[in-house]
């Protein structure tokens, strides 16, 4: 059957939408206001997958060409499963006849919707997000495959998202010029490969950091993450962090803040481990006078004073069980009562956590309250180890040092020295390396040496647990064995990452850092895996806003 005029007037001014630039978040509106109007729904939303798991809503919209709030309360997720478990478009005729497929619109007294159409975007050969609409009065109609409008502006959104992820290797890529020999300036060229500066395969250091609202890096699984974050950045959609201990998750989270529209408001921040149990309520929710001994003023709570911002726990995971209720109330309808008072305020706060371990792991061991898990885990971000980002170290420890040196000039490294700080393990990330730069700074050494630095850093005594150093360790024996199936599994498809990842039942992205963290050179390419191929789509291509 031809399809009608404007469709196809339709599809063409979207896809000349595309020629005036870098897509932002108005291009994609632009596009799933078009989708609505193509094939009738009510509703339409881009979700994006994102790693360790769930996706997040790139843009909703609705028939009035408005954007839809809390987009991922108004979609059914057990649908989108289905699609993602198919591998293609996914339709839903009849939803209020299978209580899987519900929204929670019902909840909030909301009419759900009757009809659900999904089509995957894909990235190459994998499934990197999806077109959802929906309608809650009409059934959709489900056309043949090969007229199936909804296909073909999924794959306008695919190719959206690649011209995003081009422009955004771009940035990378102009973040990680080559480094070369600068005495005076701190920076030193180096190399990296399989482990051993110097060897045949060189990877060179950041010249430059790109600095996102403070958090510093030219490493590229970094820049996604920078992407992902101004992506959302006129969302409320909670934000779970995790990263080890040192690696900056504070930081990140006050990025995320001045990221979002939210920026001029308070960030209120509450380390969950630092304060005891029997205090934490009182400064969560505050209290009124006279509430309990010593309460001799009426307190403010944290909740309060977040009003309108962003409200930061870190080390959600060490908050106790009765306070994780608490907090659920607030997070469910906004109200908080302080203690000793009958009088409930009205919060307006977009909840940052951090958290050092799986939240995953404890809600199945029974420590921590699953409802409250699926409230803060909307969008899940992962800060990568100092060790994995081994270009930053150069032009970080310069900055590091810089902010402690009384002249606040950068260092100068000598030969070897930051392929040496690049081969050290860093367990504690990058609070560690700014130890060892202020102990420098303080004692006036600014032209550093192997001799300077601290015996384990410099290899002195002390043997990194990463391949090949340390393989009588428990994670030296599972890097080695993780590092082995990799090699292996090159060899047995040519070098096909996409291939290798499948056998490895991995995703792309985390084969690709992988093969960063170990130097491991693929034998389909002529230079170092870990030099990645800039125009090679990512599993969770962003948009910046």
């Amino acid at each position: 059957m031809p399809r009608e005029e404007g469709n196809d007037e339709r599809f063409l001014r979207a896809l000349d939408g595309l020629t005036g630039g870098e897509p932002d978040r108005k291009t994609f509106a632009g596009i799933l206001d078009e989708v609505i109007a193509d094939t009738d729904a009510e509703r339409a939303f881009l979700f994006l997958l994102i790693e360790p798991g769930g996706f997040h809503v790139l843009c909703a919209r609705n028939r009035d060409r408005e954007d839809i709030q809390d987009p991922l309360r108004r979609m059914s997720h057990f649908a989108i499963s289905r699609m993602l478990g198919e591998g293609k478009a996914w339709a839903v005729d009849d939803v209020r006849t299978d209580r899987r497929y519900r929204t929670e619109d019902a909840k909030e007294g909301l009419k759900s919707p009757l009809s659900i159409r999904i089509c995957p975007v894909f990235s190459g050969e994998d499934i990197v997000g999806g077109v959802y609409i929906d309608h809650r009065f009409i059934a959709l109609k489900i056309p043949s495959a090969g007229e199936d409008l909804l296909c073909r502006w999924s794959a306008l959104c695919g190719v959206a998202l690649a011209l995003h992820k081009q422009a955004a290797s771009l940035r990378s890529l102009r973040a990680r010029r080559p480094l070369e020999a600068q005495p005076g300036k701190g920076q030193e060229a180096g190399t990296r490969g399989g482990g051993e500066p110097g060897g045949g395969n060189r990877i060179e250091f950041a010249r430059e950091l790109d600095d996102f609202f403070g958090f510093d890096s030219a490493n590229p699984d970094m820049l996604d993450l920078f992407d992902t974050i101004r992506g959302v950045s006129d969302s409320n959609i909670p934000v779970l962090i995790y990263g080890e201990s040192g690696t900056g998750k504070t930081l990140l989270a006050h990025a995320v803040h001045q990221a979002s529209t939210r920026a001029d408001k308070p960030f209120i921040t509450l380390s969950c481990g630092t304060i005891p149990g029997s205090l934490l309520e009182s400064e969560l929710m505050g209290h009124a006078k006279g509430a309990f001994t010593g309460a001799e003023s009426e307190r403010e709570g944290l909740l309060v004073q977040a009003d309108g911002g962003t409200f930061f726990l870190d080390n959600i995971e060490d908050m106790s069980p009765d306070m994780q209720t608490r907090l659920l109330r607030v997070l469910e309808d906004g109200r908080v009562r302080p203690l000793g008072s009958k009088r409930t305020e009205v919060v307006d706060i977009r909840v940052v956590a951090a958290a050092r371990v799986d939240l995953d792991h404890l809600v199945r061991k029974g420590s921590f309250r699953q409802d409250l898990y699926y409230r803060i885990k909307g969008l899940q971000l992962e800060i990568a180890p100092l060790r994995e980002r081994w270009e930053d170290i150069p032009v970080l420890a310069g900055k590091l040092f810089s902010r402690h040196d009384k002249t606040e000039e950068a260092p100068e490294f000598t030969k070897g020295t930051v392929e040496q700080l690049a081969k050290y393990h860093w367990p504690g990330n990058v609070r560690e390396l700014e130890n060892e730069m202020r102990r420098l700074a303080t004692l006036g050494i600014r032209k550093i040496s192997l001799d300077d630095v601290a015996p384990e850093l410099a290899g002195r005594g002390y043997k990194s647990p990463v391949v090949g150093h340390s393989s009588n360790s428990l994670e030296g024996i599972v890097n080695e064995a993780e590092r082995e199936a990799i090699e292996a599994a090159l060899r047995r498809f040519g070098g096909n990452k996409s291939r290798t990842a499948q056998w490895l039942s991995i995703t792309r992205k985390a084969l690709y850092r992988r093969l960063r963290k170990y130097g491991i050179y693929s034998p389909q390419t002529d230079s170092a895996a870990v030099k990645v191929d800039e125009n090679t789509p990512s599993e969770d291509a962003e948009v910046e806003s």
